[in-house]
């Protein structure tokens, strides 16, 4: 089981499978991923490059689970707090009832989320608690609009 949750948002594509054989058939096809990663990596910069970009991409409820999930944060991140605490209901209810195990998870947001402040503290805290772990230092906002106060 999971010990922090996270945000994932991926361009709607089918992805390609590429069977090696040899060097010389797979080079060229790799090629092409790279080309291809490196402009969607670009696409998604323009799309979500600030918070507030993504809370406006993701702002609706996505019939539950974590797509709503995602969308509760952003938008609390971009200082929605309002939309951020109606799709976290929806979210919190959806996800609990397929999986009450990761009902621990959530029950800290659901406790951070009545104050726009907390929250944004809460989730900073996050976010630099799993920078941490794999090496990266820490980040004092999202997107540079704002500073926030680091709390573990």
């Amino acid at each position: 089981m999971p010990d922090v949750l996270s945000f994932d948002y991926s361009i709607a594509r089918k992805k390609p499978f590429i069977e090696f054989h040899n060097g010389a058939q797979f080079a060229p096809l790799v090629d092409q991923l790279v080309r291809q990663a490196a402009s969607e990596s670009r696409q998604l910069e323009a799309q979500i490059g600030n918070i507030h970009s993504v809370a406006k991409m993701l702002h609706e409820d996505r019939g539950g689970g974590w797509p709503t999930f995602n969308s509760a944060i952003a938008c609390g991140m971009a200082g929605d707090m309002e939309a951020a605490r109606a799709l976290f209901r929806t979210a919190y209810d959806s996800i609990g009832a397929w999986r009450p195990d990761l009902q621990r998870l959530l029950d800290p947001y659901a406790e951070a989320i009545k104050e726009k402040e907390e929250f944004t503290n809460f989730v900073m805290g996050q976010i630099n608690s799993q920078r941490k772990k794999y090496g990266f230092s820490p980040i004092a906002d999202i997107d540079g609009r704002t500073t926030l106060t680091q709390t573990d």
